[in-house]
Parts: structure tokens; C-alpha cells; sequence
């Protein structure tokens, strides 16, 4: 049953990025509200999906902000940091989105030395 529940979320997750598909250019969890991210964000399996997409989403810039731009990668921090990061900024941005927080938080990283 957990495991149904799981696939139900994601799929709805997946959904409502691609619903609103004319309004924004980013697809999966970082579309829904900071208010839906930050109540999914207490239950762990819920929790892991959000994490995975932030996750995700980060490297993704980083790949294409160094191959695509020329830039310098960024240091990614781990998994706990980006969801604390990401929860924390919709709590104090509840009328954004969680891609939002995503960006505010890879600007802030600092760049790879080597």
C-alpha cells in the first residue's frame, strides 16, 4: 500500500509541473507550492522524492552552468543541507515555489577551486 501511495505522489508531482507547462519551464516537485513542498516535507518518503528532485535539479545547473557557460561548478552540499535549505526558504517564502529556492540557494554556493 505504502509503496501505491508512493507511485500516486510521484506521479502527481510529476503532473502538476507538466500541467502548468505554458507558465513555468521547470517540470516535477520544484512546481508545486512552497506551502505543499513544506507539508510534504514532514512525512520521509515524501521527503526522499522532494530531496531526489532538489538534488537533481542542483547538479543539473551546475552541469549546465560549467559545460554550457563556462563557469566554474559550484560545491554542492548534502542531501540534509539542500532539504534544510529548500524548507526553509518556502517557510519564509510561502508564495514561491521550491525551484525558486533551489536557484536562490546554488547562487549562494561557493565555486570549486579546482
Amino acid at each position: 500500500m505504502k509503496k501505491y501511495f508512493i507511485a500516486l505522489v510521484i506521479g502527481t508531482l510529476a503532473i502538476s509541473g507538466l500541467a502548468r507547462a505554458d507558465e513555468l519551464v521547470v517540470a516535477g516537485a520544484g512546481t508545486m507550492s512552497c506551502g505543499k513542498y513544506v507539508a510534504a516535507s514532514v512525512d520521509k518518503a515524501l521527503a526522499s522524492v522532494l530531496g531526489s528532485w532538489a538534488q537533481g535539479y542542483l547538479s543539473g545547473l551546475n552541469m549546465l552552468e560549467h559545460d554550457g557557460r563556462g563557469k566554474p561548478f559550484r560545491a554542492l552540499p548534502d542531501y540534509e543541507t539542500i532539504d534544510l535549505y529548500i524548507v526553509k526558504y518556502c517557510r519564509d517564502h510561502p508564495l514561491s515555489y521550491p525551484y525558486v529556492g533551489a536557484q536562490d540557494m546554488f547562487e549562494a554556493l561557493p565555486v570549486v577551486s579546482k
